[in-house]
C-alpha cells in the first residue's frame, strides 16, 4: 500500500519535505495537541516549555533565551498520543516508502509548538 503518490517523491526530493495527508486522524491529532498544550501548562514543566500558554496569546511569541522565531519546542518525548502519531500504520508506510525498506527504528523527538505568524508576508526561519 503506497501512501505517497510520485508527485508526492517529486516534492520531497524537491523541497526537502512532504506532507503525508491523512498520517493521522483528526480526532487523535487533535487529542495530541491537547496533551502537548496540557503537558505545556503544568507549572512543573514550566522550565520544558518555556513559558508557552495556551490560553495566552502573548507568550507564543514572546523571547527567551532559549526560544526561536519559529516554535517552541517542548521537552515532552513519551506521550501516549505520540507514540500513536509515531506508531500510525500511514507514518510507517510512508516512511517505509521513502527509505525502501520495512526496519524502521521509531523516533522519540520532543514536541514543538509553532505559533502562526504575526506578519503574513513574513517567511519563516524553518520554512
Amino acid at each position: 500500500m503506497s501512501v505517497l503518490s510520485e508527485k508526492d517523491l517529486k516534492c520531497l526530493e524537491r523541497d526537502g519535505y512532504v506532507v503525508v495527508r491523512g498520517a493521522i486522524p483528526a480526532e487523535q491529532a487533535q487529542r495530541s495537541t491537547d496533551e502537548v498544550w496540557a503537558f505545556a501548562g503544568r507549572p512543573e514543566n514550566r522550565q520544558y516549555s518555556f513559558g508557552i500558554d495556551r490560553d495566552d496569546v502573548d507568550s507564543w511569541y514572546a523571547k527567551t533565551p532559549d526560544s526561536r522565531v519559529d516554535g517552541r519546542t517542548v521537552e515532552m518525548y513519551h506521550g501516549k498520543w505520540q507514540w500513536s502519531n509515531r506508531t500510525s500504520p500511514r507514518v510507517y508506510e510512508a516512511f517505509r516508502q521513502i527509505l525502501g525498506d520495512y526496519r524502521i527504528c521509531c523516533s522519540f523527538d520532543a514536541a514543538n509548538i509553532t505559533p502562526p505568524t504575526l506578519n503574513p508576508d513574513e517567511k519563516l526561519e524553518f520554512l
